[in-house]
């Protein structure tokens, strides 16, 4: 059984090792590789960590832009459910006051239609 203690280094620190005159001076040098793999590892763990925060961040603005989404087909949906409401009372007799209400409610729905086809088609 030997006291050795076998370490595998990359050939550019099996190099610097060799070129140490003391064994004071190969350990400075193992000492330096451990260092520079211990910032390489704190590095890799910042970089893990933003990487983290941006893909948290994007899922928060997908899911801001699927509820944003959802409200707008529910407010198309509400829309048309108007729309055919409307329809279906234009059927009916009604006086000029009533017929001017209704063509009033359906120029306000028309105008609900207009202001929500602009985000749906930024949402696509």
């Amino acid at each position: 059984m030997s006291n050795d203690i076998v370490i595998k280094l990359p050939s550019s620190f099996l190099g610097a090792i060799d070129g140490a005159q003391t064994i004071p001076e190969k350990i400075a040098v193992i000492q330096g590789y451990l260092k520079k793999l211990e910032d390489a590892k704190k590095e890799r763990a910042e970089w893990r960590k933003q990487l983290e925060e941006r893909a948290n961040r994007l899922q928060e603005q997908r899911d801001a832009l699927r509820d944003r989404r959802k409200q707008i087909e529910d407010e198309k949906r509400e829309i048309e459910d108007q729309k055919r409401a409307i329809a279906e009372r234009r059927k009916a007799t009604m006086t000029d006051d009533q017929k001017k209400a209704l063509d009033d409610e359906e120029k306000a729905v028309e105008e609900r239609e207009k202001i929500n086809q602009e985000p749906l088609t930024k949402l696509k």
